[in-house]
């Protein structure tokens, strides 16, 4: 949060509210604004009904048709996705390879390889009627997402990691919209690999209970999401699952630390630790010569110069 890194969940300004939700790390505002981020590949930004009409970008103008979303930052229809891309890139842009003009042709697929890629033991998968997305393709169309798998899956010649991320991508789309998806992980494909004292579970609940007892002000659906639960007993603190009894500590900031974790007031002239549940200690504190205090790789305090 701006430059720094914290522990979820966290309130890092009134009305903005940062947890973890299924597999994602997710934003949420009082003003209607929703983001998941993955941590990989997969971005969802959403909302609500009150900006209808009123959006313009990258994502659509959000009027109810599909047909005018492909409008360039001056107002005029782009010729195509390079030059709509172009046109809303920034001047602040960090990605330095992010060239203008720069046009990337399609992965050359033979006709054997279009052939298995496009079967059921790949992209197929995500089409099959009768396969984990049955009862989902009867109201979503999935021809963009088998469409952009088979694009990835002729550029890496068929790497498993790659069809993961679409079944991933194409099984967050069906529990949004609230359709059932049917189990489809496997030991040998696409295992999610969860932390200690937690079990994967294709239905669990998008707000999953956590340390910080008094967060309250996310929405939270009673839609299932893919997560790795929480034990019984067990509740997140972070990222991990650890009993109740060894949750961190609350600032009234806020923020949420896990126990063991410093961290610096401003100026640097206190340096406090999370005991245990709610035993916050702070000592007086002064960087050294050769030190200075700020930010660094995001985290607040000191650092040799």
């Amino acid at each position: 949060v701006e430059g720094q890194r914290v522990t979820l969940p966290a309130i890092p300004s009134k009305g903005v509210f940062l947890g973890a939700s299924g597999r994602f790390v997710e934003l949420q505002t009082e003003f209607g604004l929703r983001v998941r981020w993955d941590g990989d590949q997969q971005l969802y930004v959403t909302v609500s009904s009150t900006y209808s009409g009123k959006l313009c970008g990258l994502c659509g103008n959000y009027d109810g048709n599909s047909d005018n979303d492909h409008l360039k930052s001056d107002g005029s229809p782009a010729g195509d996705k390079e030059e709509l891309g172009n046109s809303w890139q920034t001047d602040q842009d960090e990605d330095q390879e992010c060239q203008k003009h720069q046009v990337v042709n399609p992965p050359s697929c033979d006709s054997s390889l279009q052939s298995n890629m496009s079967g059921p033991g790949f992209c197929g998968r995500l089409v099959d009627t009768r396969g984990p997305f049955e009862t989902c393709l009867l109201h979503v169309k999935a021809t963009s997402f088998f469409d952009s798998c088979m694009l990835d899956m002729c550029r890496f010649q068929g790497l498993q990691h790659l069809l993961c991320t679409h079944m991933s991508t194409m099984t967050t789309t069906c529990q949004d919209a609230g359709h059932a998806v049917k189990p489809w992980r496997e030991p040998q494909f696409c295992p999610m690999a969860c932390p200690p004292n937690s079990k994967y579970s294709l239905c669990a609940k998008p707000c999953p209970d956590t340390c910080h007892s008094g967060f309250t002000g996310m929405f939270c659906s009673d839609r299932c999401v893919e997560a790795c639960e929480c034990n019984p007993g067990f509740v997140l603190s972070g990222l991990e699952c650890v009993p109740r009894s060894q949750c961190g500590c609350l600032h009234p900031a806020g923020s949420y630390f896990k126990v063991g974790e410093r961290w610096y007031k401003p100026g640097c002239k206190e340096l406090c630790v999370c005991e245990s549940n709610n035993r916050i200690r702070c000592q007086p504190w002064r960087c050294r010569a050769q030190e200075f205090c700020g930010l660094q790789d995001g985290i607040y305090g000191c650092h040799a110069q």
